[in-house]
C-alpha cells in the first residue's frame, strides 16, 4: 500500500513537472522594440553642411534714449501732476532729470 502511494505521488510529480516544462517552453520571445541606447543616432541631413560659411552678425547699437530736454519736460509734467508748486517743482525737476 505504501509503495503504491509512493508510485502515485511520483507519477503525479512527473506529470506536474512535464506540464510546467511544456508551459515554460510555450513562452515565446518576440521581436523587441529598438533600444535607443544601443542603436546609432540618425544620420545628419545632407542639406545642412557644416562647411557653409555664415554671414557674421553685427550687434545693433543701443537706442540713445530720450534727450535731456525730453527728460526735463517729462519731469516737469510729473512734478506738476504730483502737486508741487513753483518753488518745489524746480528742485524736483532737476533731481528727476539727472537721475533718469
Amino acid at each position: 500500500m505504501i509503495r503504491r502511494e509512493i508510485i502515485e505521488r511520483g507519477i503525479a510529480a512527473a506529470v506536474f513537472f512535464a506540464a510546467s516544462v511544456v508551459a515554460a517552453s510555450a513562452q515565446t520571445y518576440g521581436p523587441f522594440p529598438p533600444n535607443p541606447v544601443t542603436n546609432p543616432p540618425p544620420a545628419a541631413s545632407p542639406l545642412l553642411s557644416p562647411g557653409v560659411p555664415q554671414m557674421p552678425m553685427t550687434p545693433m547699437p543701443a537706442s540713445p534714449g530720450p534727450s535731456f530736454s525730453d527728460r526735463v519736460t517729462q519731469c516737469l509734467q510729473d512734478g506738476a501732476s504730483i502737486g508741487y508748486g513753483s518753488t518745489d517743482l524746480s528742485g524736483y525737476t532737476r533731481a528727476c532729470a539727472n537721475n533718469r
